[in-house]
């Protein structure tokens, strides 16, 4: 799938690709969304969202020992969700 095409899991579980590369059904949708995007609109719409989280005054710090499996896990996106994404 182009834009994902050097992508590699490297064996670890990933929300929104099976090992193999492919995208899990719930996550098809997705990844053909953000597959077709220009050259650089991933990295606006990042820089976007991090701006908007800062005049809003959201920030994030962890201080000492981050326990990673106590972070939440992403959810799967309904279709509608995704297009709106678009």
């Amino acid at each position: 799938m182009a834009g994902f095409d050097d992508y590699d899991t490297d064996g670890f579980y990933d929300e929104m690709f099976l090992p193999d590369g492919v995208p899990r059904p719930e996550a098809a949708l997705l990844a053909q969304l953000i597959s077709s995007l220009p050259d650089g609109e991933m990295n606006r719409r990042q820089q976007a969202a991090e701006r908007a989280l800062l005049h809003m005054g959201i920030t994030f710090n962890v201080y000492g020992d981050f326990d990673h499996r106590l972070a939440g896990r992403a959810t799967p996106l309904d279709q509608q969700s995704v297009r709106r994404l678009g």
